[in-house]
């Protein structure tokens, strides 16, 4: 019949399916092969990928570093006190050397916050810092500058120079975090002011 095969056929028959098969089993294998060859690739590329980066972020952590010790050891030279100020969520960080401006440690005047400042310095300086802070975050001042007076621990007043800017901002434009010193210039300020009451006379 059709479907009967000669007994000197079936070694050619099986021959021939066994050839089929390995050939298609090198085939497979090599695509797997490909398919390892070109994982692998990937892994040596994207570990080197991450090395560099790794590199990268050491060499960019250990400049950061460089830059907050010559910042820190320029506000040390100037004798001022140093802010870094979320505006977003009014969380604030001072140095000593700005509670000791008033008279204070910083302990005595923890929990601290935006709203420390804002207790200890005078109304209308309050007022002014407001206006000109508004200013520098709508980008008309490069720089916030002011002139304020503060309450010290005895009951004084001191002038204090505020100076700032904003270094980074929101996703939609707002300010995010501000950094700034605070200098003494009450003698200054007092020697400003006893010129001004001679001229008078």
């Amino acid at each position: 019949g059709f479907l009967e095969l000669h007994p000197a056929h079936m070694g050619w028959l099986t021959l021939l399916v066994g050839l089929t098969l390995t050939a298609a089993l090198v085939a497979s294998l090599n695509l797997i092969l490909r398919r390892r060859e070109t994982l692998e690739r990937l892994v040596v590329e994207r570990t080197r990928d991450l090395r560099a980066s790794e590199e990268q972020l050491r060499a960019q952590t250990a400049e950061l570093e460089r830059e907050k010790w010559r910042l820190q050891s320029a506000i040390e030279g100037t004798n001022a006190g140093s802010w870094e100020w979320n505006v977003q969520t009014g969380e604030t960080v001072f140095n000593e050397r700005w509670a000791e401006i008033i008279g204070y440690t910083l302990s005595e005047l923890s929990p601290i916050s935006i709203e420390t400042w804002a207790r200890f310095t005078h109304p209308k300086d309050l007022e002014a810092s407001g206006e000109l802070l508004s200013k520098h975050f709508a980008g008309e001042s490069v720089y916030y500058e002011c002139e304020a007076r503060m309450k010290h621990k005895d009951g004084r007043w001191v002038w204090v120079f505020d100076c700032g800017k904003v270094f980074s901002w929101t996703e939609d434009g707002k300010p995010l975090l501000m950094y700034g010193t605070h200098q003494d210039v009450t003698e200054r300020k007092l020697a400003e002011m006893a010129l001004a009451d001679a001229a008078l006379l």
